[in-house]
Formats: structure tokens, C-alpha cells, sequence
């Protein structure tokens, strides 16, 4: 409980007409996984956390995923 599920790359879905990028991932994608996965339970919900994950020694973050943090609530 109060633990964290983090689908990476929850941007995908904004980068469907981009070189390399593919239509399908408008609605296949790490985000929509986790709506997906969190209407599905009960014990998680989608919550961005208030601290912010950083994978570099910036101090403004570098990476996001939005819509794809899934806390734990029971």
C-alpha cells in the first residue's frame, strides 16, 4: 500500500506521426494500459506522485510519464 507501478514511456500515445511512430499507438500504449489495469481493480488508482521521479543529476526533470503512475491504495 502507497507503493508505486510506473508504465514507462506513458507518452507514446503523442507520438503516433512521428519518424519511427506508429498509428496503433494512439490507443496501444503504456498509459492506456494503466487506465486499463487500474478500471480493472479496485486496490490501485492512477496518481501522479508529488515528488517527482528523475533519472538524471538535473534539478528539472527530464523524464515523464504521464497518466502512468498506478499507486497502490489497498
Amino acid at each position: 500500500v502507497g507503493s508505486y507501478i510506473v508504465a514507462t514511456d506513458g507518452i507514446m500515445s503523442e507520438l503516433t506521426d512521428v519518424p519511427g511512430g506508429h498509428a496503433s499507438w494512439d490507443t496501444d500504449n503504456p498509459t492506456q494500459a494503466a487506465r486499463d489495469f487500474a478500471a480493472e481493480r479496485d486496490d490501485f488508482v492512477i496518481e501522479t506522485p508529488g515528488f517527482a521521479f528523475n533519472e538524471s543529476t538535473w534539478e528539472r526533470p527530464i523524464t515523464s510519464w504521464p497518466g502512468a503512475y498506478l499507486r497502490r491504495i489497498s
